[in-house]
């Protein structure tokens, strides 16, 4: 039996990318990606229970990682908590089965529900 799991993650790097992130930060194409809101006081992720994937994982400080070219790089949008490249790999672009087209939650009420560009 195939089981297949349909997950929705934003794509960090593919074609035209080679790098994703470094210490602390994401880049795409050598650029960082400004991420003002976010806070990391330290370097690992941890969880109350010990059988937890993301127990003592480290959280977005390392890379910098090269992309192969018909590959791309996924990360959560709650890249703490995220199970992601960082822990599965790049994803094949023939694995892509569509893309997203609706802010469904932001920090920004006025954004949900906004169809994205």
């Amino acid at each position: 039996m195939t089981m297949r799991i349909k997950k929705r993650k934003p794509i960090i790097a593919a074609l035209l990318s080679s790098t994703v992130p470094g210490p602390g930060q994401a880049y795409i194409n050598d650029k960082p990606i400004i991420e003002d809101y976010k806070i990391h006081l330290d370097s690992m992720v941890f969880s109350k229970k010990d059988d937890s994937p993301y127990y003592d994982s480290m959280r977005d400080n390392f890379g910098p990682e090269h992309v192969p070219s018909d590959h791309c790089f996924v990360l959560g949008d709650n890249r703490d908590r995220s199970l992601d490249s960082r822990h599965w790999d790049y994803l094949p672009l023939h694995n892509i089965k569509g893309k997203t087209a609706y802010v469904y939650w932001s920090k920004d009420i006025l954004r949900i529900g906004m169809k994205l560009k």
